[in-house]
């Protein structure tokens, strides 16, 4: 047994998973499985080139099994461990082929011209279990274009997920909550928000930090493509990717119905829990988003907070409400949203996040806890 393995099962509770063994039993489920553990891998090993401050150990990535959602990470030894259930990314999956296949959204990105409209039924979010790989896709993507759609739109809700275990694991909150346990001072429900709301802001960080550092690359892979495939190989390059306008436009798109599928709605109950709710957690990434590209980083872009505001992040969200609104039959999109905005405590947490959370990263800081 791997030393991943052993860990996994030991603290989560899971069992690593060899995907290569899907190969031959749903091609369709390995080629997008395995393409997205190469591409969290190279995130993995191209983000400590980017924040160069940062001395992070060897980071292992692992599939794992069950038919949870929560991704998990392992701060052990010399390595990290970061495991992302299977039945997490064929959810993902499912929900932005359902997406793409209307050809109703993010217009002008992604492909048109196949949809049948009148035979579209209300949405229900994928239920794992031990049919799942047998079944899968419920719905085949109309077109390659369409695949590839949902490909990049799901890797952009994983890359969120990665980055916010990674944030976990950098950041010192594993080591912060156990160093809290030993001294007899566990964390509040409130500094238990705060670090995820954390592990949340700065994955979104890391996410457009990202982009930015290959964004020099576009034209040069786009040409390639061209030259390799002609117009299907230049195609590719029309979609999410194709400037930082429109990589910001389907960011806020696709996480927002990322966190909505959850439909975690803001009630009563809120402030007894040690998470923020979903719906909550798309409000604040939107703040979050607009800090971020405001950043002297991002000055070649010329995006300010007017444009990121009114041009960007208000049609996406119109869009997302709309799309998922219609796709769910419920309003869930719009409920999810007003949920956040009238319950004042929700509002009156991102303050009290910026102040608690300044203090847990002075503590972890003092205390050597964060690489």
């Amino acid at each position: 047994m791997s030393e991943a393995s052993r860990l996994f099962s030991a603290l989560k509770k899971s069992n690593v998973l060899n995907v290569s063994l899907l190969e031959d039993s749903n091609p369709f489920v390995y080629y997008f499985l395995d393409r997205w553990k190469r591409q969290a891998e190279s995130l993995l090993t191209l983000l400590p080139t980017v924040e160069t401050k940062r001395k992070p150990k060897k980071t292992e990535f692992h599939y794992l099994d069950g038919f949870g959602f929560n991704a998990s990470c392992i701060d052990f030894k010399d390595t990290f461990y970061i495991g992302f259930p299977l039945s997490a990314a064929l959810r993902i999956f499912d929900l932005y082929i359902h997406i793409v296949n209307r050809e109703k959204y993010l217009k002008g990105t992604l492909p048109t011209g196949l949809a049948k409209p009148e035979s579209y039924l209300p949405f229900a979010p994928l239920r794992y279990d031990e049919h799942t790989l047998l079944n899968f896709p419920r719905q085949a993507p109309l077109s390659g274009a369409h695949l590839e759609a949902a490909v990049r739109l799901s890797f952009l809700a994983m890359a969120f997920v990665l980055f916010h275990e990674l944030t976990h694991l950098w950041d010192g909150h594993g080591r912060y909550k156990q160093w809290r346990e030993r001294n007899g001072r566990p964390l509040t429900k409130i500094e238990h928000r705060s670090l995820e709301w954390l592990a949340d802001r700065l994955s979104i960080s890391r996410i457009m930090l990202m982009y930015r550092a290959g964004e020099h690359a576009i034209p040069l892979a786009k040409a390639m493509a061209s030259a390799l495939d002609g117009q299907a190989g230049e195609a590719l390059f029309q979609g999410t990717i194709a400037d930082p306008r429109t990589y910001v436009r389907h960011v806020v798109f696709t996480l927002l119905i990322f966190f909505w599928h959850f439909d975690d709605k803001i009630d009563k109950y809120y402030l007894d829990k040690t998470h923020p709710h979903h719906s909550a957690r798309g409000f604040y990434f939107l703040s979050e988003l607009g800090r971020v590209i405001t950043h002297w980083v991002y000055e070649p872009w010329a995006i300010n907070l007017n444009e990121y505001m009114i041009d960007l992040s208000r049609p996406s969200l119109l869009d997302a409400m709309a799309c998922w609104d219609e796709m769910v039959g419920q309003s869930q999109g719009t409920k999810n949203m007003q949920s956040v905005i009238s319950q004042p405590y929700a509002l009156r947490d991102l303050k009290r996040f910026e102040s608690v959370a300044t203090s847990l990263e002075l503590d972890i800081k003092n205390n050597h806890l964060s690489i």
